[in-house]
């Protein structure tokens, strides 16, 4: 399977760098607003910092939940997204934003399980501070982009659905854009 998929792979696979990722996950950010790139960079170094700091002063973490969850964390955090990384350098595809929403989910969940590893109240309140900050500033970007057309294939179909006739061959370039029901 794997043999047949390297022999196709040729025609969608892209030159792509650290830059290119880099420019593509700012792309991906600018969609919720111009916060937050920044909030996808600040909150996972504070959530580094935080386990840092609390392994160095031996802090036991949250009732119930060991510093060790933190640090865990902390260290998924880091190994996730160097791995990601090499993951999109490796499979060389033009990216769209939702390549980013597995990295997204994985920082937003170890830096979830890092501010564990403090043991302070006021860190622990801010988290969900900055949550619902970051949620009620993106409505807007977000409420924009939903409304604006991404594609105009339903276009093209309406108009190839009023002038085409029962045994007509309809060639779509590039193949990878026909919707899988139709193959």
């Amino acid at each position: 399977m794997f043999q047949s998929r390297k022999a196709w792979n040729f025609m969608i696979e892209y030159p792509i760098d650290l830059r290119w990722i880099w420019e593509r996950f700012v792309e991906a950010t600018r969609l919720t607003g111009p916060f937050a790139l920044w909030l996808w960079i600040g909150l996972p170094l504070i959530g580094i910092i935080t386990v840092l700091a609390a392994s160095r002063r031996g802090v036991k973490g949250s009732i119930g939940k060991p510093a060790e969850v933190g640090l865990f964390c902390g260290v998924a955090l880091v190994t996730g997204v160097i791995a990601y990384l090499l993951f999109l350098l490796r499979l060389s595809y033009t990216m769209q934003p939702w390549y980013f929403l597995a990295l997204m989910a994985l920082v937003a969940s170890c830096l979830d399980g890092a501010l564990l590893a403090s043991a302070r109240q006021p860190l622990r309140i801010s988290r969900v501070v900055v949550a619902i900050t970051a949620m009620t500033l993106a409505l807007g970007p977000v409420w924009q982009s939903v409304h604006v057309r991404k594609t105009n294939m339903d276009l093209i179909a309406a108009k190839l659905a009023q002038s085409s006739q029962t045994g007509d061959l309809i060639l779509v370039m590039p193949w990878y854009l026909v919707p899988r029901n139709h193959l």
